[in-house]
């Protein structure tokens, strides 16, 4: 089994390699004990399974996972599924950031860990107290302090911060051409006047062999005058061409640039769309409830829709369809399964704003609450969520069916219709572990 998974792009492979070797000297453990898939001893296998699957399991099993963050791999696809796949879990996460990268410039969940700057001053002191953390939290033996563990140390930092993009430049070749066809210019225009020079020399040589014959020296100025013409009408020609055509080219360089910047964009949404949907979640139902229509309704962001359809499918688990409320004892056993799909739907769409375990962290966790009734705590949570104003409880019509940043944590799901009264709310708090947090 991989114990620790190193999550990093494919063009930082020196910088995981400089953390492995560190990893082996400073823990007790072994090579195969660590995954670093650049690695062809401890990576992935051939011929076995696809590389996504081979990363889920391993992820699955992993106890600990390192990310190295660099701003290539900002631009990878797998480290934000990598790391969406880690999320849910329990597991200690040490994200260790280089170049000029803060955790406000990490995408979705990445900004919420305690991350380490390879640029601090005190980023060793930092390393040895996240490695301390780590070998506590996985029952692990660390090796005694010597100085090759702390040039192995030394040697991660500075091959970290010595760090340099080694991805291509897309606007170096259309510099490259304007920059040529800048200097053909030049060039025509050093020829025109070297051409300009010799007319005049040559000019200059008649008339003094003709100073005596005034018409031989009228012919020789019509004949300057006239090539003097010609030659600016010709010059005026080829750089009127040359200016056309450069125009051109930089329109159609510009076109192009547009395009890969609107290509970039577009994949930087893919990215996006898979770190915000790599959580699949299991529809499980111990009583045959059919979850896809909630999921449908909190994907699609219709919050309304779906804490009506919530009501519907707890009542379908407790078979309480006719009557359209509950009991205390329906909640007490309410089906395991079926609750903790219900919760992890509003939790992972609403991105933990919404959902029964959240509710109860505020009201239990926070407040101090309990599943009896308690008149100053339950007031003070429904000022918390939003379902008091003014010491007044708000109709169902006035509560905010929109995920924004000015909606109150735990707002949704509501005690709407009567389904979920008072006391039996505070006895479905009651049902959440830590763990469905």
């Amino acid at each position: 089994m991989k114990r620790i998974f190193i999550s990093h792009s494919h063009s930082d492979v020196e910088i995981a390699d400089s953390l492995f070797d560190f990893l082996i000297y400073a823990l007790k453990i072994e090579e195969q004990d660590i995954l670093c898939t650049s690695d062809p001893e401890s990576g992935l296998t051939f011929g076995s399974d696809t590389i996504s699957n081979q990363l889920k399991e391993n992820l699955k099993n992993a106890e600990a996972l390192i990310v190295l963050i660099t701003p290539d791999s900002l631009n990878s696809a797998w480290i934000p599924f990598e790391v969406g796949s880690f999320w849910p879990t329990d597991k200690p996460i040490i994200i260790f950031l280089g170049s000029d990268l803060t955790p406000e410039k990490l995408p979705g969940p990445l900004k919420g860990w305690l991350s380490i700057r390879m640029v601090d001053e005190q980023v060793s002191e930092q390393i040895n107290a996240a490695i301390n953390q780590l070998a506590r939290k996985l029952n692990i033996e660390q090796n005694p302090y010597n100085r090759r563990l702390q040039r192995k140390m030394d040697d991660f930092i500075s091959c970290f911060r010595d760090w340099k993009s080694k991805r291509s430049n897309p606007d170096a070749q259309y510099q490259k051409q304007i920059k040529e066809l800048t200097e053909k210019i030049q060039k025509n225009e050093t020829l025109y006047q070297e051409k300009l020079s010799d007319i005049e020399n040559n000019y200059q040589t008649k008339k003094q062999e003709s100073e005596q014959k005034e018409y031989s020296l009228q012919q020789l100025q019509q004949t300057k005058n006239n090539e003097l013409e010609q030659l600016e009408q010709n010059y005026k020609h080829q750089k009127e061409q040359l200016e056309q055509s450069l125009n051109t080219q930089i329109n159609r360089l510009q076109q192009q640039l547009n395009e890969k910047e609107l290509i970039i964009y577009q994949l930087q949404q893919q990215i996006d769309n898979l770190s915000t949907h790599s959580i699949k979640i299991e529809l499980k139902s111990e009583k045959e409830v059919d979850y896809t229509k909630l999921c449908g309704l909190l994907a699609a962001g219709k919050w309304k829709e779906a804490d009506q359809e919530t009501d519907n499918v707890m009542l379908q688990a407790t078979n309480r369809v006719s009557e359209r409320w509950l009991r205390e004892s329906d909640i007490d056993n309410f089906p395991c399964d079926d609750l903790h799909t219900i919760n992890q739907l509003w939790v992972h769409y609403s991105k933990g704003k919404f959902g029964f375990s959240v509710q109860k962290k505020i009201y239990m966790d926070e407040l101090g609450g309990t599943r009896y009734y308690n008149e100053k705590i339950w007031h003070e949570f429904c000022d918390r969520v939003g379902w008091r104003k003014g010491g007044d409880y708000v109709s169902y019509s006035d509560l905010t069916f929109e995920l924004r940043d000015t909606t109150l944590v735990g707002h949704l799901p509501s005690p709407s219709g009567g389904l979920i009264l008072l006391s039996l709310r505070l006895h479905l708090f009651s049902r959440f572990s830590h763990k469905d947090l």
